[in-house]
């Protein structure tokens, strides 16, 4: 995956050429079935060409496998004061399809639509409205259809094939008039979730390349939030899609409610940063704060995405995929997941290098403007006082050291813990005597601790869900810089608004009967609490439960 940008350059079908080029040159990355032509998905993300599409309009993909979508698409737009000026079928040669993509396809359509007297962002939200509401009429109606895009500034062109044929298919790739400064591109290798047309990205705002290894308890904390959406934008994120659609779903949730592209993604992806002295202190301030708000989508996963005026690239706090990015001379940026995968002459390479843990690349093509990742994150940061919210919205709780006696019948409260002779002896003491981690590697052929007939330990009812594919063991003593064990605990307010809303509702909801001052939430630095911070916790407990 990865993009290709041209911020001081005018629209250019060379920039699509780019795209399609890359795509074909990271084939090999994708999944192929056995027909040689049928893939894991292929897709490519550019802006509405103007002079192909006849003017300033908004374009709908339809993806069609019942011939009522058209009509519940057109209700929805008409519903948000919207009409559609054209049905256009794009140019298609499904022969270019092998016979397992070709069983699949849906009709493509392509709704042109006419621009209501509103400003571009408005506009955008508008069509996200209508888009919402046709998807939730045809579930209810029971028609099956999807959007790929619904959008006034970008338009997908994707689809279950191999990055080769993806231009053979859609002829509008090889038109002159198909001009952009944007081609975000992606080939798919399907680890957790089986081939579908609709599953090819790039998705509505981007690309992704890993797994979102926290998406069960990052879907479930969505859900936790739709009480402060309307109904029409319930669920948040769709039950049916993968781990890279769901964060696609949160992403595009937050830019729709006012968060800058830039801003959601250092939202939901944070870099680490806990563990790095290096970072400014605006931009810690910042991952503090918005830590109140939202729980990490950590990865592994590098991303490229874009809106249609800012294309990005990064990497989740782990780093554990690749992700390398060229600058020209004419400020073109490239980044990819590999190099070379976008034909540059070597004399016009002004630099190049790569995303590490937690960084991220910018171009801004209306601004003309490219931000490296400190820039990038300052600029993020450097909008509202976040160090004055987050000391506001926090308060740390210290590790407080009780002193305790060795209770009574302490073999009799082991053992309804869970812990064992065997435990003891091979666990703890070696942990206690040579602070060494006790590994041994005898198997364990007993009952999961939920099914076993003898108590088992607390942790080992814990299990992490994660996608085996070429991940390395990690944990948090041999990761600290990327890792951290740190927990928020208290009421949270809306999170889903901008934040000029949020921080209203943060000065309404503070309780300063809570520490004494004006905080409402405490900041732990690990989930294992000791007596002292148990105490704590019991104290601030009480606070928030009093009228």
């Amino acid at each position: 995956m990865g993009f290709v940008a041209t911020p001081r350059e005018m629209p250019s079908h060379r920039v699509i050429e780019l795209g399609v080029t890359a795509l074909a040159r990271l084939s090999h990355r994708g999944g192929l079935d056995a027909d040689g032509k049928s893939g894991d998905g292929a897709g490519l993300m550019i802006q509405i060409p103007r002079r192909l599409f006849g003017g300033d309009v908004a374009v709908a993909v339809l993806f069609e496998w019942d011939d009522r979508a058209r009509r519940e698409m057109a209700a929805a737009l008409a519903g948000y004061g919207m009409g559609i000026a054209d049905w256009r079928r794009p140019p298609l040669d499904a022969e270019s399809l092998g016979e397992r993509a070709r069983e699949r396809m849906p009709n493509i359509w392509h709704a042109v639509i006419t621009r209501p007297d509103v400003a571009d962002a408005e506009w955008e939200n508008l069509l996200f409205y209508a888009r919402r509401l046709a998807e939730r009429r045809a579930e209810a109606n029971g028609i099956r259809m999807y959007v790929p895009s619904c959008s006034c500034r970008t338009i997908i062109y994707k689809g279950l094939m191999a990055g080769t044929y993806l231009a053979d298919f859609y002829g509008d790739l090889r038109d002159a008039r198909a001009e952009s400064q944007i081609a975000v591109f992606h080939q798919r290798y399907s680890t957790n979730t089986m081939p579908d047309w609709r599953l090819a990205q790039p998705f509505r705002l981007l690309a992704h390349n890993g797994e979102i290894n926290t998406v069960t308890g990052n879907r479930a904390w969505m859900r936790a939030r739709e009480s402060e959406l309307p109904a029409g934008l319930r669920p948040a994120v769709s039950p049916d899609g993968s781990d890279s659609a769901s964060l696609d779903n949160a992403l595009e949730l937050l830019v729709r409610r006012g968060f800058d592209p830039a801003e959601a993604l250092m939202t939901l992806v944070p870099d680490a940063w806990e563990g790095r002295g290096d970072m400014a202190p605006r931009v810690r301030d910042f991952y503090r704060f918005q830590s109140t708000r939202f729980e990490p989508w950590d990865g592994p996963a590098a991303l490229a995405f874009s809106d249609g005026v800012v294309a990005g690239a990064a990497l989740d706090r782990n780093g554990l995929r690749p992700l390398r990015y060229a600058v020209t001379r004419t400020g073109m940026v490239v980044a990819a997941s590999e190099a070379g995968v976008v034909p540059l002459e070597p004399s016009e390479v002004l630099e190049r290098g790569r995303l590490g843990p937690g960084q991220l690349i910018l171009a801004d093509v209306r601004q003309g403007v490219i931000y490296h990742d400190r820039e990038a994150k300052e600029h993020v940061a450097g909008r509202y006082e976040y160090g004055l919210l987050a000391d506001r919205a926090l308060v740390p709780v210290e590790r407080r050291h009780l002193d305790t006696e060795t209770p009574p019948h302490l073999a009799r409260l082991q053992t309804m813990h869970g812990w064992g002779a065997e435990d003891l002896k091979m666990v703890v003491h070696s942990m206690a005597e040579a602070g060494l981690e006790p590994t041994y590697s005898m198997g364990d052929d007993i009952p999961i601790a939920p099914l076993g007939r003898t108590a088992r330990r607390l942790t080992n009812h814990l299990r992490q869900r994660f996608a085996q594919v070429t991940n390395p063991a990690i944990d948090s003593l041999r990761e600290r810089p990327v890792m951290s064990l740190r927990v928020t605990l208290g009421p949270r307010g809306s999170t889903l608004g901008p934040l000029n809303e949020a921080s209203t509702d943060l000065r309404r909801r503070l309780h300063p009967a809570v520490v004494g001052h004006d905080h409402s939430m405490l900041e732990l630095e690990s989930p294992i609490l000791g007596a002292g911070e148990l105490a704590r916790v019991l104290e601030a407990a009480l606070c928030w439960t009093r009228p």
